[in-house]
Formats: structure tokens, C-alpha cells, sequence
């Protein structure tokens, strides 16, 4: 087995009672598994990515919109 990194990331709130002021009714769940080996070339990839598009800070979809 190859040796692995895994990231992950969620959105939304877990609660599945919908009927609670501001609880979504989704749930986003994403994760990507990257091989060692290559988690620096992929972690670069990203890196240009982010400073393309998002120049400072964290990508957030909120500020894809925009």
C-alpha cells in the first residue's frame, strides 16, 4: 500500500434537524488523498492556484462569486 496523505474539509452544520433557525439542509463532506511522494508538487499546484485567483488568505467559495 502506498504511503498517503489525506485532507479533508467540511461545510454546513451536521445537525440533521432542519426545523432549528439557520440549519442548512446540506452537508458537504470533501476530502483528497495525495501520495507522499508528490504532496510538495501538489501543494506548489495549489499554491499558484491561490495566488492566482485568491491572492491573500484561504480560498473561500464565498469570494468565487465575487
Amino acid at each position: 500500500m502506498a504511503d498517503v496523505l489525506a485532507f479533508a474539509d467540511e461545510y454546513g452544520q451536521p445537525n440533521l434537524d432542519t426545523s432549528i433557525d439557520n440549519v442548512s439542509t446540506h452537508y458537504i463532506v470533501a476530502g483528497v488523498i495525495v501520495e507522499h511522494g508528490k504532496a510538495d508538487a501538489q501543494r506548489a499546484a495549489l499554491e499558484a492556484v491561490r495566488a492566482k485567483h485568491f491572492q491573500t488568505g484561504a480560498m473561500k467559495s464565498a469570494n468565487i462569486a465575487r
